[in-house]
Order: C-alpha cells, then structure tokens, then sequence
C-alpha cells in the first residue's frame, strides 16, 4: 500500500471553518475512511510564512517518506509549493496532485505560464466544476480531473423528525454569502 501526505493548511489546533481548513480535512479524513490512518500522513502548512525553514524540512522529511503527495495550497502558496512538489516528482519519483480550493486558479494561470510549466507535470489536478476543468484544458493542461467539492454531513433522519415545517420556510447556504458563490440564484429558485 502505498503513503500519501497531504500538504495543506488543516488547522486542527483552532479548527477553522474556511474553505481552505475545511476542504483540507475533509479529504484528510475522506483518505484516511478509505486507505487507513496509517497510510495518511499531513503537513500542516498553516501560518507556513512564519515559519519557512521548519516548514520545508517537514515537508523533505514526509515527501521522502511517502509515495504519493497532495497539495492544496491557497493563492500565495500555489507558486511556492508547485515548484518544491515539481522537484519531488522529477528527481524522486513522486506521484504529486493538486487539489484546486475554489474557482480562481484559471484566471491565475493565464498570466502565468511558468506556473503552468509546472503545473502540466503533476499526476493530476482536481478542480471543482467542469468550467474549470474547461478554462484549463484551453490553457494546456490536460491532467484536470473534476471532483466536486464535497463535505461530510450528519444525515437527518426525517422519519423520526416530529417538526411541522410550514411557510416561511427556513433555508441554509453552507458558503460565503456573495455573488459570485450563486447567491442571488439560491433566492431566485427558492422564491
């Protein structure tokens, strides 16, 4: 069985409810349900600026441990950890993928072919919609896998649910209340 390490800020210690914390464990906990904890080591890359020097030995330390590695940087880290993990795939053989949070990195690519060139190397990179997926491939790159944005939930069993719901009828967004995340489209469908 091959080692994964994700690398990516989990924030275990404050539990943080950003998308960035919050994608990064869900696929931690995700890989370890279905390969084992033992299998599935991290790199805890939050407030990494403060601390560069641990944070790339750490990331030595695990990367030649492990067989396969993840990355889900945010728009700062992208440039930096693209370029350390190009290194891992080239001169140790490692399986390295990116696990895209949100739906900026094509904009980012565009100005960026030397974010590119590396980015063209890495086993994978897992975007969040097919318009990614899209922008991407006409950037050339051709690794893009859709996996779409996931998050583990409770299932409410509505058999033992006794509440009489009637108008005004109350509805939940699990994301940052903007347009761009679909908000006026929510309001519309429900009204």
């Amino acid at each position: 069985m091959k080692k994964i390490c994700i690398i990516g800020a989990l924030e275990f210690k404050t539990m943080s409810t950003g998308g960035q914390p919050v994608k990064t464990r869900e696929l931690y906990h995700a890989l370890c349900e279905k390969y084992g904890e033992k299998h599935i080591e991290y790199v805890d890359t939050y407030g990494w600026k403060k601390k560069p020097l641990g944070m790339f030995m750490e990331i030595n330390k695990k990367a030649t441990e492990n067989d396969v590695l993840i990355m889900l940087p945010a728009h700062n880290g992208v440039k930096i950890f693209s370029r350390l993990l190009f290194y891992y795939k080239k001169k140790k053989r490692k399986k390295i993928f990116y696990d895209v949070i949100g739906g900026w990195l094509p904009e980012k690519l565009k100005d960026n072919p030397f974010l590119r060139k590396y980015l063209k190397e890495f086993d994978g990179i897992w975007v969040e919609t097919l318009s990614m997926k899209k922008s991407m491939e006409n950037l050339g790159l051709n690794n893009i896998v859709v996996i779409p944005n996931f998050k583990s939930l409770e299932i409410v069993d509505i058999k033992n649910e006794c509440k009489q719901y009637k108008e005004p009828f109350k509805f939940c967004t699990f994301s940052r209340v903007t347009e761009k995340k679909g908000i006026e489209d929510a309001v519309n469908a429900i009204n």
